[in-house]
């Protein structure tokens, strides 16, 4: 193959995408046009369902046997692909075009080490191959194990594999990277986002970054284009679009991004804190949980100390943010905390009395545990009202049936659902949806302190933010006392009255939010600010080009 290397990496015009359903025909995208100069990032942002994903897949020729395609135009790297065959899209996947997907653990085989799937990408021996070029990109750890399965290896290392992947089997023009980094802690999704930007510029590649996450699109796009319902709203220089939204869905999507509530003095609780006086709703007193055998020559894997001598007062009534890294013990102490998961050493007290290894029914019910995987939490098979149902049966609410589903119908509708969602089945309701309703299931039984496990991982980001109103109304309203867990360091910011870091196990800095989150005493607290891209709308305003005026 031959490429005009004068032309851009990627020049879309009047794209349009429908899908065969058995409810008739979906317009997916809708006359959207791209373009991707040389060495340049074009971001697209929009909420699920927006198209995104449906762009990437057109330009890879992946769209699916229930898609019809038109473009007047659409060429790569000099390449026209307007009416391209599987076969042409074959030898351009991977040569011209790289694309990097969103779930490592999905595009790679579970059960296949990963050095063999390497080759079948790179070609035989891959690895020795690409040794130095492993090592580059910060893959000492497959160069040295190459037989280790998927599951072997972090999150990081698996996107950093699809990078390799990607970019080493040839000289591409053009990159797809398509939310890349949406699973990723803040460190290691700015560590991958360094590694794939550098990549792109060594090879002289367009990239189109497709993301819900504004401020990353923000950090690395020159240009960006914003989709709803399968409609390009609004395009220009990132400046442009998020210092000066023309279209309200795009300043919708801003208004949206979480705002700090900590923007008091350091040292001094965020507005609105509620009095912290007396002994705490929660202590955990020097809780420990190790995994693994301990002592000189006995069998079994190495001692790994999840949660290594954690002491932490949870005041009542307020909201206590748990952030680190994954693998830094946070989800372990949640465990712990809701009863799910039992210490080592240490004990867990609730309102001066400790909680025993066995709780009793009273005392789960006053502490409860919201899962990050909501939909997996709940049975696919039957419906949200018999979800609502069992929990009130099985710890002896209600006395009859029809009780219990008013019950339920009337915490759907706290939480910002309907009736109506009784009826549903777990596929059959959005990520926002699936989060409320299992919010709704803990709510049932009154618990007074709630453990909620990243309860806005994932979502998009006015989804999101309707999540951490109705959190942060319900705290207020029900005088619920929270632990929170996340990684998403502005949700902390947004809810939090104090923020408690881990790394390794171990408590590193804690405190009221304002001063953790603006004013760190600690090297690794630190090093998670830093790492989290700037707001996109602290962004100047750039003034737009006249009507007529080239770019």
């Amino acid at each position: 193959m031959t490429a005009d290397d004068r032309g851009p990496a990627l020049l879309v015009e009047q794209l349009d995408i429908r899908y065969r359903s058995t409810a008739g025909s979906v317009h997916a995208v809708a006359g959207v046009d791209l373009l991707v100069e040389r060495g340049e990032v074009l971001g697209i942002v929009g909420e699920s369902g927006s198209g995104k994903s449906s762009i990437c897949h057109a330009l890879l020729g992946m769209a699916g046997d229930r898609a019809s395609l038109a473009a007047d135009r659409i060429e790569v790297a000099g390449h026209d692909l307007t009416t391209a065959r599987e076969r042409q899209w074959r030898e351009h996947r991977g040569a011209t075009i790289a694309f990097v997907p969103q779930q490592p653990m999905t595009a790679l085989a579970p059960t296949v080490p990963v050095g063999r799937q390497l080759d079948w990408h790179l070609g035989r021996d891959a690895v020795a191959r690409h040794r130095d070029a492993l090592h580059d990109l910060g893959l000492q750890a497959l160069v040295d194990r190459p037989d280790g399965l998927p599951g072997t290896f972090s999150g990081g290392q698996l996107q950093r594999i699809l990078i390799a992947i990607a970019t080493l089997g040839g000289s591409p023009s053009l990159i797809i990277a398509d939310e890349p980094t949406s699973t990723l802690d803040a460190t290691v999704a700015a560590a991958v986002v360094e590694l794939l930007l550098a990549r792109q510029q060594e090879l002289g590649a367009g990239m189109l970054y497709v993301s819900h996450d504004l401020a990353t699109v923000a950090a690395v796009a020159q240009r960006v284009v914003v989709m709803e319902r399968g409609v390009a709203v609004e395009t220009g220089s990132v400046a442009e679009v998020f210092g000066d939204p023309q279209h309200p869905y795009t300043a919708a999507l801003l208004d949206a991004l979480p705002r700090p509530r900590s923007r008091t003095a350091p040292g001094t609780d965020a507005p609105g804190t509620p009095a912290v006086a007396g002994a705490p709703k929660v202590r955990l007193d020097h809780l420990y949980r190790y995994f693994g055998r301990a002592g000189a020559g006995r069998p079994g894997p190495p001692v790994v100390r999840a949660v290594d001598d954690v002491t932490l007062d949870l005041p009542a009534g307020t909201i206590t943010a748990l952030v680190g890294e994954s693998g830094s013990g946070k989800t372990t102490l949640a465990r712990i905390v809701a009863g799910a998961d039992a210490a080592t050493a240490g004990e867990v007290i609730l309102d001066g009395r400790a909680l025993g290894a066995d709780r009793t029914p009273a005392e789960r019910r006053t502490v409860q545990l919201v899962s990050q995987n909501h939909r997996a939490a709940l049975n696919h098979r039957r419906t949200v009202a018999h979800a609502l149902d069992q929990v009130q049966r099985v710890h002896g609410i209600g006395e009859d049936r029809s009780g219990r589903t008013e019950r339920a119908a009337a915490l759907l509708e706290r939480v910002g659902l309907t009736r109506d969602h009784l009826a549903r089945r777990p596929r059959q309701l959005s990520g926002g949806e699936a989060a409320r309703v299992a919010l709704a299931r803990s709510l049932l039984l009154e618990p007074e302190v709630l453990v909620l496990d990243e309860p806005t991982a994932g979502l998009d980001a006015r989804v999101r933010a309707a999540v951490i109103d109705l959190l942060a109304g319900l705290r207020r309203d029900l005088g619920l006392t929270v632990l929170l867990i996340t990684h998403e360091l502005p949700v902390a910011d947004a809810l939090a009255d104090h923020v408690a870091v881990m790394h390794h196990g171990q408590l590193v800095e804690h405190g009221p939010a304002a001063q953790v989150l603006h004013a760190p005493t600690d090297d690794y607290t630190r090093t998670l600010l830093e790492s989290v891209p700037p707001d996109p709308r602290d962004l100047p305003p750039e003034p737009r080009p006249e009507a007529g005026a080239a770019r």
